[in-house]
């Protein structure tokens, strides 16, 4: 049976014991934690209890069923003592019954007066907190486990008196007495308490304390699905179970389905494993975790015996962590807005404290579980994403809002700071995901301005963007210039200070965007101080040497692993220096862009002149320019795509706003001479920078770097002089670099695959000669004594076959080798056709003239078996032929060319056949075609030889390529043209051998038999 209850779910799985998923997977967590000696907090005994004692059944039901089985077992067995008299006020069984009947009444009234005291104090709270729950608030005080236990005493009481007439059993009176009075004793207490806790700060403490408690629960939880999960892929592989697989209509009988909605909570392996060997196969289609409604399937498969009795695999529980998690997260919302309401400058602190907390509660719970977990399933996934950060983010955003619109300068501060306490930690932790959405929320946090909370606001946006950089300057920096940190630790450490500058980067653009120009100039100098003193501890171009020539290792001091760390350590230096770079060659790019559609003021001009001039290292520009025009590191296109108004159609321009970047830098580093080559540097690229170039000389712009009218002019004609040769020697450098590649295997197989299967699907001549009745000769390799069907060889460009390219097409290439053989065959036995044929003249229209040549043909002792047709309207129609779009036949491949049939002869219509002449052939009779068969009966394939050509074979090639040739010396080919090219050659064994040149006859079609006949011409003549 599918358990619809928490306690029901945990009771199966209790009784399941060594079947259960969970139950295995919770014992392996615990070993490997005492293992790696790791402490875990664990729900305590007494808040277990507690929580047990509020609930409304525990206490009322359960002392009442002791109290019965205790007056049982005392009237009817001699287990107690019955000499045992107790208190002397029991002894008589009049007075025991006046002592229960009064202490039943004062308990009645005693729990009427508390249950009033506790209305009136629950009434005192809500003035001050309204929608608080009254049950939150009875569990969280102590009043509910109070009434429980005042119920209990009130109907364990009437037990008693009503057991007999005679005296009451003695232990049971004791009992019950024991209980009335613990409720009466503790009635002081209880309404002391009620009167302490109406202040609004104690339920903000008694909910902001469950935080901890409550992730480290989730955490393990997810820990314990995780192992669950990983043991049951394990146990589904060596038996032949499938899991997780999408459910559809052919997976088998549905053998369990879930009888309500909730979440899986466990599995019974033994069950299951019974399931899998009385089954041809079998699907788990939910695991531990999952989602589910009424009549989900669970289990499914192909049953190939009966099990007998069916018994339940899966246990079914309502609850679900997603939903604990929002309700955590709502009622911290709700403290949060209560202490900014109420200007509670405590509360604030409490709740922003607490926010950390719930912030870094998840992976500092994940690291405590699994970070000593390695090679396990824990490194599968990246559990950081687990935290909520969004709505963490959203949520303290909607306070910091708040608290800034009402003017409260230290509500600010306490949440705001929240950004720098978790970002700190989670660098610590290596957790760039919670990095990057603490980050994310000082940056949500940054406002323009307005009058009444401008300085508030100018704090605020000071604060947020400071936050960013001290994390950089005081957290992750220090860590990755650590040289007694492992080469890992150093990584990690990267990795966040990149989270951190693309952070830094936009707060910098917010701040351009809205014209905070003093900020930003702050901002972008301390960003450039960043990483200024880092100099690595070791020279990686030595570890280089060291690398290639081992023997230096004892000259030098250096090992091995020290100069792979070196080199690896200077990579993250030069990785973090070119990403800087890029970022603000993207920020200059931006400013550039929005002053399209709005006029800058002075002021914004001065800062992207000076930001043109700060990248003043051409060499790390181009380095900055070439990361920036990839996808995933350029943030400029996701900002030009954001920027875009919708439900309109645009031009998206993601390049441009660089390009017009680059312009401008070629403006603001003096000569423009030191222009290096790029990998940039493509032609339209540098089309279109010249023209930018052209348009900023005629700007105003460039008066910020003191250029008049003239200098502008004679600078921009410097500038595109210097890039038409920057491409000139990129062109060079692309085609040196090319030419030095080996060819990839791997693509050279692929082009000959691609050959072969585009041959294989274009082949006309098999379908043609089917459609003829003629068989194919198999033909010896021998006896084509090296003649092949092919094309003569050609040259393609070398960049289809190396890696890595910017080239792209090697399967269209191939493809079109393969189509062209294909085509190629058909071709060769038309051209026989035309070349053997004897020439018949006719008389009269077309139609007469191609029937005149059939009966030639029949007269001759041939039977005609093709019609080869110009592809011609005019001739086509003249035969009466449909066109193309009214054509039903299939001839499979041939298809495409088939136009019909003729006194019963098929007919097809050829491109390259002169339209003032059609063929009628006896093909089996005129040709005998040939292919090399393999043992299968199947054709040989096509032969792809792909030759790279070196200097000796491109300076043979080149004494003949040009011989003859009527182009310009410029555009004629060179050495190194040809040295950038492979000489490809595709051949297949096929021969065509003309048997008998009459089985064909070819017609010739005068002019005026193809002309169109109208009213005033009449008849066309013989």
């Amino acid at each position: 049976m599918i358990a619809n209850r928490h306690w029901a779910a945990q009771a199966q799985t209790y009784f399941w014991r060594r079947s259960s998923l969970r139950w295995q997977a919770t014992r392996t967590l615990q070993a490997v934690q005492r293992e790696a000696g790791i402490k875990t907090r664990q729900y305590k005994l007494f808040s277990k209890s507690w929580e047990a004692l509020s609930l409304p059944y525990f206490l009322p039901l359960f002392i009442p069923l002791i109290v019965l089985a205790i007056a049982t077992a005392e009237t009817r067995t001699s287990w107690f003592s019955r000499g045992h008299t107790g208190l002397k006020v029991f002894q008589s069984s009049g007075d025991a019954r006046n002592i229960l009947g009064l202490l039943w009444q004062v308990e009645g009234s005693i729990l009427a007066l508390v249950t009033a005291v506790v209305l009136f104090a629950f009434e005192g709270l809500t003035r001050s907190r309204p929608g608080i729950p009254i049950w939150e608030y009875a569990g969280r005080s102590g009043m509910a486990q109070y009434l429980m236990l005042g119920g209990a005493g009130l109907a364990s009481i009437p037990v008693v008196l009503l057991w007999s007439s005679d005296k009451p059993p003695a232990t049971a009176t004791h009992l019950v007495a024991a209980v009335s009075v613990m409720g009466i004793a503790a009635v002081p207490f209880l309404v002391s308490r009620a009167m302490k806790i109406v202040d609004a700060g104690w339920l903000r403490t008694q909910r902001l304390s469950e935080v901890r408690r409550t992730v480290d629960g989730l955490v393990r939880e997810e820990a314990i699905e995780r192992i669950a999960l990983n043991r049951l892929h394990e146990v589904s592989k060596t038996h032949s179970i499938e899991v997780r697989t999408v459910f559809h209509g052919d997976v088998g009988i549905t053998l369990e389905k879930a009888v309500g909605a909730g979440s899986i909570f466990d599995i019974n392996l033994t069950r299951l494993l019974s399931k899998s060997r009385s089954a041809e196969s079998l699907r788990v289609l939910a695991t531990i975790g999952d989602r589910v409604n009424a009549d989900t399937p669970l289990l499914a498969g192909k049953i190939s015996r009966s099990t007998g009795r069916q018994r339940t695999i899966f246990a079914l529980t309502p609850r679900r962590r997603d939903d604990r998690l929002a309700n955590l997260l709502a009622q911290i919302k709700e403290e949060g807005l209560e202490a900014v309401r109420s200007e509670s400058s405590s509360g604030v602190t409490a709740v922003a404290d607490t926010y950390t907390e719930l912030w870094l509660a998840l992976p500092r719970a994940w690291a405590a579980y699994g970070q000593r977990l390695a090679g396990d399933f824990l490194n599968q996934f990246r559990f950081f994403t687990l935290t909520p950060m969004d709505a963490l983010r959203k949520d303290l955003w909607a306070l910091l809002d708040v608290s800034i619109e009402k003017g409260l300068r230290d509500h600010s501060t306490s949440l705001l700071g929240v950004s720098y306490q978790v970002g700190s930690e989670a660098i610590e932790l290596d957790a760039p995901d919670v990095l990057n959405g603490a980050v994310g929320l000082a940056r949500s946090a940054l406002r323009f301005p307005r009058e009444g909370r401008a300085e508030l606001a100018e704090l605020v946006n000071s604060l947020a963007c400071r936050y960013q950089l001290e994390l950089c300057r005081f957290s992750a920096i220090p860590r990755l210039q650590d040289s007694g940190r492992t080469v890992q630790e150093r990584r990690q450490a990267s990795d966040a200070t990149k989270v951190l500058f693309k952070s830094i980067t936009e707060s910098l653009r917010w701040l351009l965007e809205n014209g905070q120009v003093k900020l930003f100039e702050e901002i972008d100098r301390e960003f450039m101080q960043l990483l200024r003193y880092w100099r690595p501890e070791s020279d990686d171009i030595l570890a280089r040497q060291i690398l290639k020539h081992p023997d230096l290792q004892q000259s030098s001091g250096m090992t091995e692993a020290q100069a792979r760390q070196a080199i690896e350590v200077n990579e993250m230096r030069e990785e973090l220096i070119s990403l800087r770079a890029t970022l603000r060659m993207s920020l200059l790019g931006w400013g550039l862009h929005i002053s399209l559609q709005q006029p800058l003021g002075d002021e914004v001009q001065r800062v992207l002149v000076n930001l043109a001039r700060s990248l003043n290292d051409l060499n790390l520009v181009q380095t900055a320019v070439e990361l920036a025009f990839e996808r995933d590191k350029g943030p400029l296109s996701d900002w030009v795509m954001s920027a875009l108004p919708s439900g309109e159609a645009h031009f998206i321009d993601d390049e441009g706003p660089l390009l017009r970047a680059i312009a401008l830098l070629l403006f603001t580093n003096g000569s423009p001479s030191r222009i290096p080559p790029s990998g940039w540097m493509t032609q339209a690229r540098i089309d279109r920078v010249k023209y930018l170039v052209e348009e900023l000389a005629t700007q105003s712009l460039l008066e910020q770097i003191g250029l008049d009218a003239n200098s502008a002019q004679s600078s921009a004609s410097a500038i595109l002089q210097e890039l038409d040769e920057a491409r000139r020697r990129q062109v060079d450098l692309e085609r040196e670099s090319l030419i030095a590649q080996a060819l990839d295997p791997a693509k050279v197989d692929e082009f000959r695959a691609f050959v072969i299967e585009a041959w294989k699907e274009t082949r006309l001549v098999p379908s043609l000669l089917e459609l003829c009745d003629t068989p194919i000769t198999p033909i010896d390799l021998e006896s084509l004594q090296g003649k092949r069907l092919g094309f003569p060889p050609k040259l393609e460009p070398k960049g289809l076959f190396v890696n890595p390219t910017n080239f792209v097409g090697l399967d269209h290439h191939a493809r079109e080798y393969g189509r062209g053989l294909a085509f190629g065959e058909l071709e060769a036995l038309i051209k026989a056709i035309e070349k053997n044929s004897p020439k018949l003249t006719g008389k009269g229209p077309i139609s007469s003239r191609l029937e005149q040549t059939l009966q030639k043909l029949k007269d001759d002792g041939y039977s005609p078996s093709l019609i080869v047709l110009p592809s011609d309207h005019q001739v086509l129609s003249k035969l009466g032929l449909p066109p193309r779009w009214q054509r039903e036949h299939e001839g499979g491949k041939i298809n495409d060319f088939f136009v019909g049939e003729i006194l019963g002869i098929p007919a097809i219509g050829w491109r390259t056949t002169e339209s003032d002449r059609l063929y009628a052939i006896d093909v089996s009779h005129f040709a005998e075609i040939g292919e090399v068969l393999d043992e299968n009966g199947n054709p040989a394939l096509p032969t792809c030889d792909i030759r790279r050509m070196d200097l000796s074979s491109a300076e043979k090639t080149i004494r003949h390529w040009n011989r003859g040739r009527n182009t310009p010396p410029a555009n004629q080919m060179t050495v190194d043209d040809i040295q950038a090219s492979v000489r490809v050659d595709v051949q297949r064994p096929f021969r065509i051998r003309v048997l008998d040149s009459k089985a064909a006859r070819s017609v010739w079609i005068p002019p005026t038999a193809r002309r169109k006949r109208t009213a005033q011409s009449g008849p066309a003549p013989d």
